[in-house]
């Protein structure tokens, strides 16, 4: 049995019980890769083999640095954009700035 849930679970009150039902093998996985906000985590039968409570760091896989500007025109305007693409396939823009410039 494989339980993986990317986000957070948030039962500030109550509790969170995994269950695997009768005849389950010991060979359980089970990840919370967001983490649980609960008064109480319990697993019914043997325990698993693989339990992960917490974030999961993600894998960046590329970085990019990202520039465009005007070729003609005024004000010339330039963007930079640096973005990164982590391994499983989610992205952030971790900074971007924009200049302007007046020609005279």
């Amino acid at each position: 049995m494989t339980l993986k849930i990317p986000g957070y679970v948030s039962v500030p009150q109550g509790s969170v019980l995994v269950t695997g039902g009768t005849g389950s093998s010991a060979n359980k996985t089970i990840s919370f890769g967001g983490g649980i906000l609960a008064a109480q985590l319990a697993v019914d039968g043997r325990p698993p083999a693989f339990l992960q409570l917490g974030l999961l760091n993600p894998v960046v896989q590329k970085t990019f640095k990202i520039v465009t500007e005007t070729v003609s025109g005024s004000p010339s305007v330039r963007s930079i954009a640096l973005v990164q693409v982590n391994e499983s396939g989610g992205h952030a823009v971790n900074s971007w700035v924009i200049e302007t410039t007046a020609s005279g």
